[in-house]
Order: structure tokens, then C-alpha cells, then sequence
């Protein structure tokens, strides 16, 4: 007959449950639809100062929620697959 040590289990089983957490709290987070500024210009591999420049040439829309400013990344998707590599900034 084997014995278990409940204190161990006990561990063992908040560290599988803090490590779930924190792969859905990075899941979570990439599945964001609406991204600031920042991380607009970041999804885009772009400086910030260069997002804010050439934001409306590219006709990429603000949305203003709750005093924020957001962007929607499908529509920053759409932007890129839009774009050809050989055009040049509007």
C-alpha cells in the first residue's frame, strides 16, 4: 500500500495550476481586438513616431472607447495584406 503525501500533491498541483494561468493570461492577451497606439505600432513593426505619421495615408481608423484610443488589429491585418511590397507610402 502506498501512502501519499497530500502536502506534496498539494504543491504539485498549485504549481501546474499557477503555470496554467499564466500560458492563458499570454493567450488572453494576444487575442486582443482592439490595441493602443503603442501596441498598434508594435504589431506592426513599426517606431510609433512612424505609425503616427503615416497613420492616415493608410486610412487606419481611431476609435475612441471610454477616453481611449484604439485600433482595431483586424483592420491593421487588412492594411498589410493590402499593401504591396512594391508600392510605395501613400
Amino acid at each position: 500500500m502506498k501512502i501519499v503525501d497530500h502536502k506534496l500533491l498539494q504543491v504539485f498541483f498549485e504549481a501546474i495550476e499557477k503555470r496554467l494561468n499564466e500560458i492563458l493570461s499570454h493567450v488572453t492577451k494576444q487575442d486582443k481586438v482592439y490595441l493602443t497606439e503603442k501596441d498598434a505600432a508594435a504589431f506592426l513593426n513599426v517606431s510609433l513616431s512612424q505609425f503616427r505619421n503615416h497613420r492616415e495615408s493608410y486610412n487606419i481608423t481611431q476609435y475612441k472607447f471610454m477616453g481611449k484610443i484604439q485600433y482595431s488589429k483586424q483592420e491593421l491585418i487588412d492594411c498589410v495584406k493590402n499593401h504591396r511590397a512594391s508600392d510605395t507610402t501613400p
